[in-house]
């Protein structure tokens, strides 16, 4: 019997790890799963780790400074399911997660080993440090068939934690794909934004699921998406919007690199995100612009303003 689904978890093995895995290994889905715990660490530290795998369970160990993408590159290569599904080490899924993405995957007939198919589940989200869980699911609206993704996730993008989104954990990939396409290992930021760019320009499919079968943790110590690099983020955007639309890279610049540049207090960073938005010759949407002044106020604090925004929009929904 051949295995249906890879997943791949890179981690520096952190404390959150052992739950994701117990995550995985409480899925409702009745396929073969195998289970691809990849820890960009030292042999020592990976020694010093214990837990207990079964048959289709593996500990890959990189020797360390492989960053996540050069983590989900290795487990992708040792993966021998036909899809292969993400897990970030400190996120976790429902027991429905599987089981909801490869009913989609029956309902089309798609073949992972020849398919060029993403799908992406919704999400809820907790913030590190306050713990509590958004009822609502994240994205509000998933992304159509004919559109691209840095105009999905980028252009007018709402300062809300329902906004687009494509979270790496709720992603399942043919195995097709994911070996045509390897993630940039080199890029210190934007690894999973880079990656499906790259994946819908050499002709995937990225569709959404409307279930929401997965837990995301936003803001956890050491994660690369906590940190402010607007330098990292600024030149990736350069490197790669050579067919984006003006406004977009607009948009990524405002709501993106100059809040990291707000967040440092870095005035020449603020100073090279002004330039890069009036290169474009477009002036920004509201949301990004509100986004990136939001920097003054630190990570934390808009993301705590959200979450009440969030928290507010839906005691009115409820009460309509």
């Amino acid at each position: 019997m051949g295995i249906d689904v890879s997943v791949v978890i890179p981690t520096i093995l952190r404390p959150e790890l052992k739950r994701a895995i117990e995550s995985v290994r409480q899925q409702d889905y009745s396929g073969r799963v195998e289970l691809l715990v990849v820890a960009d660490v030292e042999e020592r530290r990976a020694d010093a780790w214990s837990y207990s795998m079964s048959a289709d369970e593996h500990l890959i160990v990189t020797g360390g400074g492989r960053r996540g993408g050069g983590a989900r590159n290795e487990g992708i290569q040792r993966a021998r399911g036909e899809w292969i599904a993400f897990l970030d080490d400190d996120d976790e899924w429902t027991r429905q997660h599987l089981r909801a993405l490869m009913s989609r995957v029956a309902e089309a007939g798609w073949d992972g080993f020849a398919d060029s198919v993403v799908l992406a589940s919704r999400a809820r989200q907790v913030l590190d440090g306050v713990g509590r869980l958004s009822e609502s699911a994240t994205p509000d609206r998933g992304i159509s068939g004919t559109e691209k993704v840095e105009d999905y996730l980028f252009r007018g993008r709402r300062p809300s934690l329902d906004r687009a989104s494509l979270f790496t954990s709720t992603l399942l990939v043919s195995a097709h794909s994911a070996r045509s396409v390897p993630w940039n290992a080199d890029l210190t930021r934007h690894q999973d934004w880079d990656w499906l760019v790259r994946l819908q320009r050499s002709g995937a499919s990225i569709a959404h699921i409307p279930d929401a079968t997965c837990i995301v943790k936003v803001g956890s110590a050491g994660s690369i998406s906590a940190t402010v690099d607007w330098a990292a983020s600024l030149a990736w955007v350069q490197a790669v919007n050579r067919d984006w639309a003006k406004r977009t890279v607009a948009d990524f610049i405002a709501g993106q690199s100059l809040r990291y540049a707000l967040s440092s207090r870095s005035l020449r960073g603020a100073w090279e995100c002004v330039k890069g938005i009036a290169a474009t010759r477009r002036l920004p949407s509201i949301g990004p612009v509100v986004l990136g002044i939001a920097g003054f106020a630190g990570r934390k604090t808009l993301e705590r303003r959200m979450l009440g925004t969030l928290g507010r929009r839906e005691e009115t929904a409820a009460s309509a």
